[in-house]
């Protein structure tokens, strides 16, 4: 929800138009204003993780950045051939490729978190 809510800012105040290089740059700072947020709720809610250690962020930051790339690229494939076909639907755009994008990283990150992050 972070990374629509800011990604949808920033397309509303910032994107008149098709301009695939804004959106990557908003898809960027809407993902890393979601991976913040996911660290503190993965580790205190999902996999209950009570020690914080300096590794442990290490292996998040790691998974993330991965994350991070995949989300960014396919979002942003998504939104570069969507926009040459609907040119005046900028935020609906901006959407699809953001769900699609999301989508891909959500098992991706899971998994990572999992049996790379928060293992037991």
């Amino acid at each position: 929800m972070i990374d629509f809510a800011v990604l949808n800012g920033l397309v509303l105040i910032f994107i008149p138009g098709k301009s695939t290089s804004l959106y990557i740059l908003f898809k960027s700072i809407s993902f890393l204003a979601a991976v913040i947020n996911s660290y503190y709720l993965n580790k205190y809610w999902v996999f209950r993780e009570q020690i914080s250690t300096k590794s442990k962020f290490g292996h998040f930051f790691v998974v993330s950045v991965v994350g991070f790339f995949l989300n960014v690229a396919t979002a942003s494939l998504v939104f570069h051939v969507l926009s040459g076909t609907y040119p005046n639907q900028t935020q609906l755009i901006a959407n699809a490729g953001a769900i699609v994008g999301t989508g891909v990283v959500l098992f991706w990150n899971f998994v990572g978190y999992k049996f790379f992050v928060f293992k037991s």
